[in-house]
Formats: structure tokens, C-alpha cells, sequence
């Protein structure tokens, strides 16, 4: 598809000729590639929409069309003669609003549609617009020349006439003589409804007697159970299933059969907004939003539950395997946002498979993937306010290591080892300070991955102290080595003497 669609360019250059005005009209394009050469013998699938007001305006109507371009990449539609998708073509009021064509097209002949242009329709279809000519009430148009006429007939010259319309002459061997509701008066021929028994009638219902007026006769209903209920507006029914395309529904409502979505996928239930800009899908075990997002909302603030009964959750994927939620993401992964601040951390699969971590979309650290450890950002480059630790050695020689169980363990459990938060915090109120939970609760926290930061600055100090104590100690044995030298020498002017 990327190699044979970059872009598609069609020139529209069909009109239509209507003898009476048939429900549809003639589209012909070019399918050309990015290079402008043309697509021969190229199979398509088109979808073509009538939009209303605007080229952004509300879709009317939409249908779907397979056609082959010929050698020239030349292929023909009639608009209003394909697969219908959505809306009624005929029902459309082409004198009432400006229209515009939309056409999307996959090259490929499915129904991956790409939107190639939207054209305005300017007098093509407005043929059929005459259509309804003959179905126009009264006369409030402002032609004189298709006023009602008047028949009319003239003795002296024998010619019946119709002003506006011409006349004939009638034989004059005959006498002429009104019948039957017709009167003659002057010239003027005039006809009179003189029937009593082809009025019109209405339908009227009391109690249980459902009759026409002017002698049309009754018929009971006292033994017609109707199915539905009336309050007020409402319609309601609250015994029994309903069924809709079968006959024998196993559930409150129960919809049987298959329709086809804009994008060519089977449905068997379609919800349409107001406008008819969002569409809402059902099929089997399929729910579609064709132009919109698709929301699962509980506005009572209780639970929305996905995959109660043991099943498994796929965001990106429809195999989500043996885990219970599982996310296929090509770039961002699993973001968690407090609604309050709109901060965000997020949980994202890296190319080179360690597990990173963002917080507002930047880089805090990662898990390898072979270790599985932690390790955190500490470029130099994002640090500032630099300062040196000292005295160290003094402060950790002050702590206390212990073993212990927390509360919420048995004897039986392992115990941890570790430190008093409370014991550390004075010295090193950077490693154990007191936090205060969205609870309330307070508790002491200990920064355990920092302490191997200390632990390096009171090995450096006390590696010092030994350094020092390693000087003194060589000077001392030099000092003693010379003391000896010089005992050494005395001893031996002493036995020469």
C-alpha cells in the first residue's frame, strides 16, 4: 500500500445526461500514483459519502463501490448505485442545501480507505432536483407560464378553449349539453363534486370501537391484546424478549443478522449520534466507534468492569495470551496520571528490552532486562547545588544495624535487616525523613539504594585514617631503625675500648 499509494490524484471530468431523471449520476477519475503516472488495470475499493452544509458537513449518505481502472487508469462510478453503507439517496433534498462529494479510496480493493479529496457538487445531481416537480403543492412559484388554466367554450365560433393552452373547434352538426355536476355558464365550462359518497373520512377510536365517518362502518378491538404500552410519549414492554430479525429471542433483546460499517466490517447493531458524525457498532463480540473515541464511562462513579469471568484484557493486541492485561504499545506504554495535579509516571518497553521509567515524559531510570535491577538517572548534566559529604565515618560509627519482622509477619518468616529510619534520620536526614501519605498516615521511609552512597564516603574517610596511621607507623619504624643503628655503634666503641 506505502509503495503503490503515496498519493492519489483524481481528475473529475463525467457529467450527467437525464431523460427521466434516474437516481444517480456518473463519476469518472484517474487513479495515479506519486509520480502522476497512471494506475491501468489496477482493482479498487471506493467509498463514496455526500456530505451537507460543507466539505467538513454532515454525511447524508455513503456507499461502497468496487471498480478496474482500464489501461489509461481510468475507472467510472454511479453515485448512488453502489453498496449502501449509510443513508437514503433518494431521500436526499438536493434543492435544499449545498452538497459535496467525498470520495476515500483503498488501491488495494478493500476496505483500508485513504480520504482523497472532497469536490463540490455544483449541478450534476440537481437534475434529479426537477424530479419533484411534478409533486409540488399549490402554486407558489413566481413562472407565469405554468399557472392553472381555465377550460372554456365559445357557441358563436363552436371552440373549446384553454387560456394559455390553445383551443379546437367541435363539429357543428352537434348540440352540446351539460351532464351530470357540470354546469354551463356563458363560455365557461365548470365541474362540481355533486357525490356525497366520496368525501374524505376519519379515522376516529372510542373505547374499543375503532370506525370511519360518513357511513364507513366500525370494527371492535376487545379482543386485540396490544404488545406495546403507552405512558405519556414512552412506548414500554415488560413481559417476554424481544426479537429482531428472529423469532424466537433467548434475551431481553436479542438481534440477529449482519449489516456492514464504513470501513466495509459486519455489524449487526448501529447507534447514530444526532448529528450522524458518530457511529457506534455492534457485532457478536465486537463494539466499533467509526468516527470518534470510544468511551466506556460509568457516570455514577462506580465500577467498570472488564473480563469478570476469568478472561484476559488486550489494549493493542487481540491475543493477550495468559496474562489478565496485556498492552502491545508502539512508543508510549502504561501511563498512571493523578487527576488532581496531572502528573503522570509511566511504565514503557525500551527498544533494547529494559523496562524505563518517565515521570511527565522524562527519563527517570530503567530495569534491566537480564538482571532485572534498577538502575536510576544520575547524569551530571541534570544535577546542580554540588556538595561535599564530611564527617561521615563519625556519623555512620553512630548507627545501629539490626535484624528484625515487621508487624504484619509471623516468627516463622525471615527477618529483614536494616536500620531504625528514626535512629538515621538526624544523622542523614537526606536517607530517612518522615512521610505523609494520601491516607494521612505518617510513617518514617528509608532511601536503602542511597546508604551505599554513605557507606563509599566513611570507607574514603576511615581509608585515610589507616593511610595516616600507615604513615605514622613507617616513621616510627625508621625512627627505631636509627635508634638501633645508633645503639649498634655504641655498643661496639664500648668493646673496643
Amino acid at each position: 500500500m506505502k509503495n503503490l499509494l503515496q498519493t492519489i490524484v483524481f481528475l473529475l471530468i463525467a457529467a450527467a445526461s437525464f431523460a427521466q431523471a434516474p437516481q444517480g449520476f456518473k463519476y469518472q477519475a484517474v487513479a495515479r500514483n506519486s509520480d502522476t503516472s497512471p494506475m491501468p488495470n489496477q482493482d479498487l475499493g471506493i467509498r463514496a459519502t455526500i456530505l451537507m452544509g460543507d466539505q467538513a458537513g454532515i454525511p447524508v449518505y455513503s456507499e461502497r463501490h468496487t471498480s478496474t481502472t482500464n489501461s489509461l487508469g481510468v475507472f467510472h462510478l454511479n453515485i448512488g448505485e453502489g453498496n449502501t453503507i449509510n443513508g437514503n439517496f433518494s431521500a436526499i433534498e438536493w434543492g435544499a442545501n449545498d452538497y459535496f462529494l467525498k470520495i476515500d479510496m483503498d488501491a488495494a480493493g478493500g476496505t483500508q480507505y485513504q480520504n482523497i479529496g472532497v469536490t463540490q457538487l455544483l449541478s450534476v445531481p440537481y437534475a434529479m432536483y426537477a424530479t419533484k416537480a411534478g409533486s409540488v403543492e399549490g402554486d407558489n412559484d413566481t413562472d407565469s407560464q405554468n399557472e392553472i388554466q381555465t377550460l372554456s367554450y365559445d357557441p358563436a365560433t363552436q371552440q373549446l378553449s384553454l387560456s394559455n393552452g390553445g383551443s379546437v373547434t367541435l363539429p357543428t352538426s352537434t348540440t352540446y349539453a351539460p351532464g351530470s355536476g357540470i354546469t354551463l355558464n356563458g363560455n365557461t365550462i365548470s365541474a362540481d363534486d355533486v357525490s356525497a359518497t366520496n368525501e374524505l373520512q376519519q379515522l376516529s377510536l372510542s373505547g374499543n370501537s375503532l370506525s370511519l365517518s360518513n357511513g364507513g362502518g366500525s370494527v371492535s378491538l376487545s379482543g386485540f391484546t396490544p404488545v406495546w404500552n403507552k405512558s405519556g410519549s414512552n412506548a414500554y414492554f415488560n413481559s417476554g424478549n424481544i426479537g429482531i430479525k428472529t423469532s424466537s429471542p433467548n434475551t431481553i433483546l436479542h438481534v440477529n443478522g449482519t449489516g456492514v460499517d464504513n470501513n466495509g466490517v459486519t455489524a449487526v447493531v448501529r447507534i447514530v449520534s444526532g448529528n450522524g458524525a458518530q457511529n457506534l457498532l455492534m457485532d457478536g463480540n465486537e463494539i466499533d466507534a467509526t468516527a470518534d473515541d470510544l468511551y466506556l464511562n460509568n457516570n455514577t462513579a462506580e465500577n467498570v468492569i472488564l473480563a469478570n469471568g476469568g478472561g484476559k484484557v488486550g489494549i493493542g493486541t487481540s491475543n493477550p495470551g495468559v496474562y489478565a492485561l496485556r498492552i502491545n504499545h508502539p512508543t508510549e506504554g502504561l501511563g498512571l496520571t493523578r487527576t488532581s495535579t496531572n502528573n503522570t509516571w509511566e511504565l514503557r518497553t525500551a527498544l533494547d528490552n529494559d523496562l524505563d521509567l518517565y515521570y511527565n515524559g522524562s527519563y527517570q531510570g530503567n530495569f534491566v532486562d537480564g538482571s532485572g535491577q534498577y538502575v536510576a538517572n544520575s547524569d551530571r548534566r541534570l544535577k546542580k547545588d554540588f556538595e561535599p559529604m564530611t564527617d561521615v565515618l563519625s556519623k555512620v560509627m553512630k548507627l545501629e544495624a539490626m535484624k528484625y519482622h515487621f508487624l504484619k509477619e509471623s516468627d516463622e518468616d525471615l527477618k529483614s535487616l536494616g536500620f531504625m529510619a528514626q535512629d538515621v534520620a538526624p544523622y542523614f536526614p537526606e536517607l530517612a525523613y518522615l512521610n505523609k501519605r494520601d491516607d494521612g498516615s505518617e510513617y518514617y521511609v528509608m532511601n536503602y539504594a542511597a546508604l551505599s552512597v554513605v557507606a563509599v564516603a566513611a570507607v574514603q574517610e576511615q581509608q585515610q585514617i589507616i593511610e595516616g596511621q600507615q604513615k605514622g607507623i613507617a616513621d616510627m619504624r625508621q625512627e627505631l631503625a636509627d635508634l638501633k643503628a645508633i645503639i649498634e655503634k655504641l655498643v661496639s666503641a664500648t668493646a673496643s675500648k
